[in-house]
């Protein structure tokens, strides 16, 4: 079974790399996927973690795995893949492993900014809307005139 995939998540380790006779290499990683929603009061409500095994096979994909490290938030587009396979006990089972075509890193804004605004979206757009009733003077340090800045 396979599928187009797109995942948001953290890298679980730093990659590995392990090239083969014909020259050819892959890469791979980890990845946590948090899952859950937000209820109706904002609040988070956690459904558990998935992990998923990435392949890093295209050119662009391997390049980016050189900035990738444990804790890096990624965002991947690719092919999903349900592998079976008995384990040592001799029990089946399946895991999931994304084969990717693009990865790219996720920055995220500095904690700092978000302690300051809270996590909640409805205390930003209240601090917004007190942010800009303080923000009513002319930006660019005139009083009203409409001269141009130029």
């Amino acid at each position: 079974m396979s599928a187009s995939i797109e995942i948001v998540g953290n890298a679980g380790g730093d990659p590995s790399t392990t090239a083969f006779q014909d020259g050819g290499e892959s890469t791979t990683v980890s990845v946590a996927v948090n899952q859950g929603y937000f209820d109706r009061d904002n609040n988070w409500v956690d459904q558990g973690t998935a992990w998923y095994r990435v392949t890093l096979r295209s050119d662009q994909a391997r390049q980016q795995a050189k900035f990738i490290n444990k804790g890096v938030k990624l965002i991947i587009s690719g092919t999903l893949k349900v592998r079976a396979y008995q384990d040592k006990q001799g029990v089946d089972r399946q895991s999931l492993e994304v084969m990717a075509h693009h990865v790219g890193i996720v920055h995220t804004e500095p904690r700092r900014q978000a302690q300051q605004w809270g996590s909640s979206p409805k205390q930003w757009s209240s601090r917004q809307s007190q942010a800009s009733a303080g923000q009513s003077r002319d930006p660019w340090g005139g009083a009203g005139n409409d001269d141009p800045v130029f």
